[in-house]
Order: C-alpha cells, then structure tokens, then sequence
C-alpha cells in the first residue's frame, strides 16, 4: 500500500490538495503539521500527524514513521501540497525500484523542466543537473518516493531518516546517506509532476521563472502535457 505524505504550511490550501488528490493516483494521505498549526481541512481527507516543534525535517520524520510503522505502507510518496500529478504515482512504484529514492520529472506551469542541486553519484561534486540515466542524490527536490526497506535501514543506523535538528536541507541526509549504502536516487521522467505557483508567493519569484529556490530552469520544453516519451531506461 502506498502513502502520500504531505508536508503542510499554514498557506497550504485545501484546494490546492483536491487537485493533488484528484492526480497523485493514491487513496491514503498523512499530512505533516507543525505542533502549533491552526489547519482543519486535513482531518477531513487523511491521517495528521504533528511534530513536536517546527520545521519540515521534524514534520516529515514524524509523517514518514506513521505511514511506514502505523500504516504498514510498503512506499511512501513524499509531495508537497500544490503538485499536480500529470502521471499517478504509482507508475514509479515497481518492485524493481524500491532499491532506489525515484525521482520525477518536475515542471513549472509553462512546461519547463526544473531540477535542483545534486551531488553527483560518482564523483560526489556539486552541480545543477537532470541526466535520468545516472544516480544523483537529492536535496529538497518537492515530490520523491522510497520504499519501506530503505526507511528501515536508516532507522537501524541513525535516529532519523531526514536532518531534523537542521533547517534547509531536510532530505541531504536521507539521500546521501542512502546513496553511500548503495541506494542513491533514481530519476524516472516517465512520471511529471507540475509544482504550481503558491498564491502566497510573492509576484518576484513568479515573474523569475526560477519559482523556488531548489530548482533551476534547464531548457524550456513543450508543455509537460504533450510529452509521452520517457527517457527511463529499460533496466534499472
């Protein structure tokens, strides 16, 4: 059974999730609240969990225990809240995958393909990239999915599986130190995911086209919507 976990913001809105809801493909959600969140509407769609404290590292820790220990869930989706799924996300949950963090394709709203900072799998330098053939770890890239195993084989060698005492970087430490026990990030570009523009941003970073910090503009494409072919290998 997969889980969505859904990091919330007090300007997440309710519908901005009945698009998420109506695209990610998935029937179970767990939303990440901070302890002092004054959010209602997610009791009406899904589990909530709060963390003790702030901050999204504490809130994902607390979402991705419930969904993998309370839940049973064999993957857990991890996605923001104003996604838009244009595949269901289950398309990148094979058996074959679960050694690997799998990536989708991200793209803003014109149909540009973004990606975030990585750290190359083999040479472990720094560099803005999407290459779907090669195994990157990621940062904070929005939507990302792993598998209950790899959840585990953190647990039994750290407390946690995200950065919790630290703000910024809340997913550095689960993949790269996944990506040191052989179990990096796969990017898989077969599943496209739309990171729509939040109202509460403000109009600057919209007009940018760079839309949030995690992400660069590679090259602009076709609209997501008019690309079927994908560029995951044939093997993983």
């Amino acid at each position: 059974m997969p889980v969505a976990v859904i990091p919330l913001a007090e300007d997440e809105t309710e519908r901005s999730f009945l698009r998420l809801r109506d695209t990610i493909g998935l029937r179970d959600f767990v939303f990440c609240l901070d302890e002092d969140s004054r959010l209602s509407w997610p009791e009406r769609y899904g589990h909530v969990v709060r963390c003790r404290g702030f901050g999204l590292g504490k809130a994902l820790e607390e979402g991705f225990r419930y969904a993998f220990r309370e839940l049973g869930a064999e993957w857990a989706v991890k996605t923001d809240n104003h996604v838009e799924f244009l595949r269901p996300a289950r398309e990148m949950l094979r058996p074959e995958w679960g050694r690997y963090v799998i990536l989708p394709g991200h793209y803003t709203p014109e149909g540009v393909l973004t990606y975030g900072l990585y750290v190359d799998w083999l040479t472990w330098d720094w560099r803005w990239s999407y290459q779907p053939w090669r195994l990157l770890p990621c940062c904070t890239d929005p939507v990302y999915a792993i598998h209950r195993r790899l959840a585990e084989l953190l647990w039994s060698r750290q407390p946690y599986c995200f950065m919790v005492p630290y703000w910024g970087k809340e997913a550095l430490d689960l993949t790269l130190t996944l990506a040191r026990l052989g179990h990096p990030v796969y990017a898989v570009d077969s599943v496209r995911v739309v990171h729509h523009y939040k109202k509460s941003w403000p109009k600057t970073r919209v007009a940018r086209r760079c839309l949030e910090p995690w992400c660069c503009l590679l090259y602009t494409s076709p609209s997501p919507r008019d690309l079927s072919t994908s560029r995951m290998p044939s093997s993983a």
